[in-house]
């Protein structure tokens, strides 16, 4: 029996050793990452208030976009700022959330939701006056505290169809009066 209860209590504090270990190897976040993560919220910010200024301290003149609008010609951060502008044209109420921010290196992800009411025209296409709710992911490497490439996934088939410009899987076809002739 007492050697039993010693077995256990040895059980025991091998358990809480070993989760002891687990808990301190956890990876500790650098200056370089936190700063990266706040240039991302910056970012976030600027979607938010339609207020652009200042992202030149955060994005690189020349960042790459790899999810490239059709709509917008412009490039780097003078394309961030039109597509901010064109976002915030045709969602005035658009509000961004963020639901979890990752850094690793130089690479910050970002896990986002997006809410808004197509109020106003996206390049060709007519106002709704229905509302979005997508969630996408923001991948983005940094440079010197810079953003210099982004990567990302929204939604876009969610978004198209709770404007009423795509059928609901299982649907009928929606409404495609409000779509730009090609």
């Amino acid at each position: 029996m007492k050697i039993q209860k010693i077995t256990q209590l040895m059980a025991v504090c091998l358990i809480f050793s070993l989760a002891a270990c687990s808990i301190s190897a956890t990876k500790e976040e650098t200056g370089d990452e936190a700063k990266n993560k706040e240039a991302i919220q910056k970012v976030n910010d600027a979607f938010n208030t339609g207020n652009t200024e200042g992202l030149e301290n955060y994005v690189a003149e020349n960042m790459i976009e790899h999810q490239q609008d059709p709509m917008i010609k412009t490039t780097g951060l003078a394309g961030l700022k039109d597509m901010i502008k064109i976002f915030r044209g045709a969602y005035p109420d658009m509000k961004y959330t963020v639901l979890g921010t990752w850094a690793e290196g130089d690479v910050v992800i970002m896990h986002f939701n997006l809410k808004g009411t197509n109020s106003g025209a996206m390049g060709e296409m007519s106002p709704t006056n229905k509302s979005i709710d997508v969630n996408g992911v923001d991948i983005v490497r940094f440079e010197n505290g810079k953003g210099v490439e982004h990567w990302g996934y929204m939604e876009e088939g969610k978004m198209m169809t709770q404007l009423g410009m795509m059928p609901s899987p299982g649907g009928t076809p929606a409404d495609t009066t409000n779509m730009a002739s090609h």
